[in-house]
């Protein structure tokens, strides 16, 4: 088994179109898209592409950049 590969902010933000802030704020609102690894933000990208994609559970039905 492959262990997951999680993103930085600065590595998100290009993937989702918006700036490291943006993203930063993304993981405070919605929770199971990032946890604190030794006090930085780690994404998880499976959660990253369904937020973007709108899918429920994930504060879905939005503009996420909102």
């Amino acid at each position: 088994m492959t262990p997951k590969t999680y993103l930085s902010p600065p590595e998100a933000a290009p993937i989702a179109g918006v700036t490291t802030q943006c993203v930063t704020t993304w993981c405070r609102r919605y929770p199971g898209l990032a946890r604190r690894v030794a006090g930085r933000w780690r994404i998880d990208p499976t959660v990253l592409d369904r937020l973007l994609a709108g899918e429920p559970g994930t504060g879905g039905g939005h503009d996420p950049a909102r």
